[in-house]
Parts: structure tokens; sequence; C-alpha cells
């Protein structure tokens, strides 16, 4: 409440990331088993972006935006979401371990980046209104995202994200 509507450009890595597999496994268990499902996992993931110095934007589903430079300026911010991303790969290996052991479903997830000029501020009505960043860079981030699945790959970034590494750290072009 009482924040102006609109917001500034600003360049920021964009960070989106989604399970695989999330339709069947709602379908095949109970709302509260989803519900608590999806919580320990978004707990892990959103622990992973604040060590990194990202914002979780919002959840859209099973979906997660996180958000690098925008609104709390970051130094590094590509390098940070990269970071992240790789981070958030190693924690859900380790919640894949305890959720084995439970018997439940493990979680896959495909994740794209992509850094770009996006406005970040706040959009609504008068009676509603989010903090949130708009812009093709965010469209771009979400269609990588997307291309994981015909890669078969848990992660894909953008030229631009592999072009401002300082070294490739084992990642592939």
């Amino acid at each position: 409440s009482g924040g102006e509507m609109g917001g500034a450009e600003v360049e920021a890595t964009i960070l989106f990331s989604d399970i695989r597999g999330f339709t069947s496994f709602s379908e095949s268990h109970s709302a509260p088993e989803v519900v608590a499902w999806l919580n320990t996992y978004f707990e892990r993931m959103a622990e992973c972006v604040r060590e990194h110095g990202g914002i979780v934007n919002k959840y859209v589903g099973d979906a997660i935006l996180a958000v690098f430079n925008a609104p709390l300026p970051l130094a590094d911010h590509t390098q940070a979401a990269v970071r992240c991303a790789l981070a958030m790969l190693t924690r859900l290996g380790q919640l894949n371990a305890e959720l084995r052991t439970q018997r439940i479903p493990e979680v896959n997830i495909g994740i794209g980046l992509h850094t770009g000029t996006v406005v970040a501020g706040n959009i609504g009505s008068r009676d509603r209104q989010e903090f949130t960043v708009i812009g093709d860079t965010v469209n771009t981030a979400s269609r990588i995202e997307g291309l994981c699945k015909s890669f078969q790959a848990p992660l894909l970034v953008s030229e631009r994200v592999f072009s401002a590494l300082p070294e490739t750290n084992g990642l592939e072009r």
C-alpha cells in the first residue's frame, strides 16, 4: 500500500524455473499433499535465491520467477544468478534424497536465465498492486526455461548470460 504505480528501466538477470511432471503429480495426490510438497520445494529454492542476492518475485503455479538486480542493486547480478541456479540444482539433489526416503516422488526442474533491460516497479490497480518486472527479458527467460525440455537439460542460459561469466565453469555452449 502507498507505492507509486509504474517503474524504472534497469538491467536485471531473470531466473525462471518450472517443475517437470507437476500436472501428473498433482492429479495423483490430494491437494494438501501437493501443497506440502510444493511448499517444501519452494522453501529450499527460495533459500538459494536469497543466499545469492536475488528476490523471488512470484510463484506462478509450480514455477518460480526470481530477479537479480531489482528492486535492490546487486553487483555481478548475472554471475549471482548463475551461482544461484547451480545451487538450486545441488539443493534439489539433497531434497530428492530426502523425498526418496519418504517414498515421495522426486522433483525435476528446468531453469532458464537471461539478462537484459526490464521495467521494475509496481503494476496493478488502486485496490491491488504488486512489484514485478516486465519486458522481453522476462519473456525470453521463460522461453529459455521451456527449452530445457527439448534439450533434456536442467539449466539453460542465454548467450548474454554465458558471455558475462568470467569462466564457463564446465558449462557448454
